[in-house]
């Protein structure tokens, strides 16, 4: 199980990075996986496409920043970045599938209302 957990941490990171030099319509699994090092069968056994990558990989960031912090109150920089992986991923992921562009314009409302 920590294997798993370990591995599905380094193929979110590695889309993560991938992402700051793209929008998620362009990059491949082909590059996620030549990125973290893991073969077809293993990423299709933690995930079900990439976008179902992206929702994970911003679940563990979420839940990173947030563990950084003793408390719920985070500074403004870590703020401002957690809105903008989550206004990025919304952007990225609303041209072509509705489900997740709508799961993440509510959460990305959800954190606006509760911090302004």
């Amino acid at each position: 199980m920590e294997k798993s957990v370990s591995t599905k941490q380094k193929v979110c990171q590695s889309l993560l990075e991938l992402l700051k030099t793209r929008n998620i319509h362009k990059i491949t699994v082909r590059e996620i996986l030549a990125k973290s090092g893991i073969s077809r069968s293993q990423f299709y056994r933690l995930f079900k496409d990439k976008y179902d990558l992206l929702n994970q990989a911003i679940s563990l960031e979420v839940d990173r920043i947030f563990l950084e912090n003793d408390s719920i109150s985070i500074t403004p920089d870590k703020l401002t970045a957690l809105l903008q992986v989550t206004k990025d991923a919304y952007w990225s992921t609303s041209l072509c599938h509705n489900e997740y562009s709508e799961l993440f314009y509510i959460y990305y409302n959800m954190i606006l209302n509760l911090f302004y």
